[in-house]
């Protein structure tokens, strides 16, 4: 394809490492590329605290953390031969104070300051023969690779078919908290008070300019015609605030030595976001008839605050045994917990999203653009035909959780312990993202945020610990639980009207685990010799030894993937072939085990018979070791070696493959249903990878 390929798109093409495989069966002009690489990282964390006292009544103390860190992932969701630069940088500031007011009255202030930022830029080099462009080539004058992002989608070789060069954000999240709580001691009561401030402002910075040439296929890209380029506009910075205001009330009341009884009340207000560096939200009114939808007053109030988030919480702990050695407690408790509206409103100063930016697309022409054709799209540009615009449900409610558990703790000595727990959780008005396609003139698509989703969740927890005793110290830890909602993000797209039903979406949670297992052990070496020479070179060793597993995560068969904007795509679920085996066995297979293309059709414009999550993926396990030694340098300096060993049989966890319109393989996926295998080498250096490549 490169050598058939125009003059003006063969700089693109030659983005892509050269071939080094088989033609693909699907399109003649990709072929597969098959390589290691390493993706370097780095991090550092310094910090620093203060201790002072005041008096005998008044301590203070603050404690700074600085630590930042690089990563740099080659082919994350593009081509090998694209670098993701992405350095990240967190800073905190936590300070306190302590004030004994007398033996029964104390208060604790805290305040808190912290400040994330996370930046990623797409460069190109030379891997797999590579050849990289200039900025002069992919960008229109007055443009350049610091500030603009340009770009070339293949659509038949996935993600392994998009090269980018150029900034795609530099985000930033700062934080101001600030608690106080009274603690009076009242006889058998312990009563607590506070108040909780938070402060939080979403800073989204962007590419100004960013050009995307979007090519179906080979052929299509030989011609050097695209099927469609779009250009986006966007002003460099703007961002969203948020505040929370919570009291709170609480008493410990200990009715008997053996009987404790918890208590109390919280309360939360949590306000629609505001806009930062000039830029006011905009909602959308009329949701009730999608037709009539249009955009509402800038600045005004994306839904109503509520005020009646009231939280009872109660625990009780009871000590049925207290014979020395064989205590027994019994430990339950039941409460109402409140979460955060704030949800997707973040993507209100995403790129493209009117009126903090502007995009168009434009047809017919070659790739790369000039002239005329490349001049970016005004900001703001008209308010009609917007794309994935966000919406909130003008009655949108604070989502919250109902939770309660049982235990039974038993003493097996003065050292061990068993306990068997029951966890149990219901989330009502849960946050979900329903997309309206077409609604009206106004929007080509709306990604509207209501209270639809709810959420089950219980679990039997079992533990055995031992505590430090004759050098020897474990803790084993077993859960057999089932996650059951309708939408396990705020962000999860629902099939688009009329089709749209949160009760067909009802299935096993996207993280829902049915077996987890994880225990440690931590062994300090005996050492009897009397001779000085052996203690010293063979003394003080320890051997610590970390064992997890757990059973599959659930897997989402989807088929018949339709475009509904440019930004999304709709991919409803397949329908089951009755008859047909789900997996296909057998030692050809990575992991033993493949979905079965024959067990699948694509529906028709409607959700299919498989229901969400109905299939399951790979089971995983692991077991990481670690020696170490502690070298006593006098009485306060310690120095340590230790040797740490990850995944020490070097047993592969296979993945599934990611079924989507921007994932590895995607093609390939569909057309066959397989599973992604990925073996993840305990060195964590190499990673083989093997897609399609022009």
């Amino acid at each position: 394809m490169r050598q058939a390929a125009v003059p003006s798109v063969a700089p693109w093409l030659d983005t892509f490492p050269l071939p080094n495989g088989p033609v693909t069966p699907t399109d003649a002009g990709l072929a597969q590329f098959s390589a290691t690489y390493a993706v370097p990282s780095t991090m550092n964390a310094t910090s620093v605290r203060i201790d002072h006292a005041l008096n005998r009544k008044v301590t203070l103390f603050g404690r700074f953390n600085d630590a930042p860190s690089n990563t740099v992932p080659r082919g994350a969701n593009s081509a090998l031969s694209s670098i993701s630069t992405n350095p990240m940088h967190t800073r905190t500031f936590t300070a306190g104070a302590t004030w004994l007011v007398n033996p029964t009255i104390s208060n604790e202030l805290r305040g808190n300051w912290s400040r994330s930022t996370a930046k990623l830029k797409g460069t190109i080099d030379t891997f797999g023969g590579a050849v990289p462009i200039s900025d002069s080539y992919a960008f229109p004058p007055g443009y350049n690779s610091a500030t603009a992002l340009s770009a070339l989608l293949l659509v038949d070789g996935g993600a392994d078919g998009f090269s980018f060069l150029g900034l795609s954000n530099n985000n930033s999240l700062k934080q101001w908290n600030f608690t106080d709580s009274l603690a009076v001691a009242l006889g058998a009561h312990q009563l607590k008070f506070g108040v909780d401030y938070r402060s939080i402002s979403q800073t989204v910075g962007l590419r100004t300019y960013a050009t995307i040439g979007i090519f179906l296929d080979a052929a299509q890209a030989e011609s050097g015609i695209p099927l469609l380029v779009s250009l986006e506009a966007n002003t460099p910075r703007a961002g969203v605030a948020y505040k929370n205001y919570s009291l709170f009330a609480q008493d410990t009341f200990r009715v008997t030595p053996r009987f404790t009884l918890t208590y109390g009340l919280r309360w939360d207000v949590d306000s629609p976001p505001s806009g930062l560096y000039g830029f006011r939200p905009i909602p959308v009114v009329g949701l009730n008839d999608p037709a009539n939808a249009t955009l509402g007053t800038p600045g005004a109030s994306l839904w109503s605050t509520t005020y009646g988030n009231v939280a009872p919480r109660i625990g009780i702990a009871y000590q049925l045994s207290n014979r020395p050695g064989r205590e027994t407690v019994l430990r339950g408790g039941v409460g109402l917990f409140y979460g955060l509206s704030a949800g997707n409103s973040g993507n209100l100063v995403e790129d493209g999203i009117y009126p903090r930016g502007a995009s168009k697309s434009v047809f017919g022409v070659p790739f790369p653009l000039q002239g005329n054709d490349a001049l970016p799209p005004p900001i703001p540009g008209p308010a009609q035909n917007l794309m994935y615009y966000p919406a909130f449900d003008p009655n949108m409610k604070l989502p919250k959780t109902y939770e309660w558990n049982v235990a039974v703790e038993q003493s097996l000595g003065t050292k061990q312990s068993v306990s068997l727990t029951y966890v149990g959780s219901a989330g009502r008005h849960l946050l979900r993202q329903e997309d309206l396609a077409n609604p009206n003139s106004t929007f080509a698509s709306v990604f509207l945020t209501t209270n639809s989703a709810k959420s089950d969740y219980n679990s039997m927890q079992a533990q055995y610990q031992r505590r430090l005793s004759r050098g020897l110290e474990a803790l084993v830890a077993y859960t057999f639980s089932h996650s059951i909602d309708n939408a396990s993000s705020p962000n999860t797209g629902a099939f688009p009207e009329p089709q749209y039903n949160p009760r067909r979406d009802r299935g096993p949670s996207d993280f829902d685990v049915r077996h987890v297992f994880a225990g440690s052990v931590s062994y300090s070496i005996p050492m009897h010799s009397g001779n000085t020479a052996m203690r010293a070179i063979l003394g003080n060793w320890s051997v610590d030894g970390i064992a997890k597993a757990r059973s599959a995560l659930p897997v989402n068969v989807v088929s018949g993937c339709a475009v509904t904007t440019f930004e999304g795509t709709t991919c409803p679920r397949a329908n089951i072939v009755f008859g047909q085996p789900a997996y296909l066995f057998g030692s050809q297979y990575p992991g033993g085990k493949i979905l079965n293309s024959e067990a699948f059709t694509a529906p028709t414009g409607e959700q299919g018979t498989l229901s969400r999550n109905a299939l399951l993926g790979f089971g995983m396990w692991q077991l990481d070791t670690a020696f170490r030694r502690q070298f006593d340098i006098g009485d306060k300096v310690h120095l340590q070696f230790r040797a740490e060993f990850f995944n020490i049989f070097n047993h592969p966890n296979f993945e599934m493959v990611r079924l989507g319109a921007r994932s590895r393989c995607w093609q390939q996926a569909w057309a066959a249903a397989a599973f992604w295998a990925v073996k993840r080498p305990s060195t964590k250096l190499a990673d083989p990878d093997r897609c399609n490549w022009p």
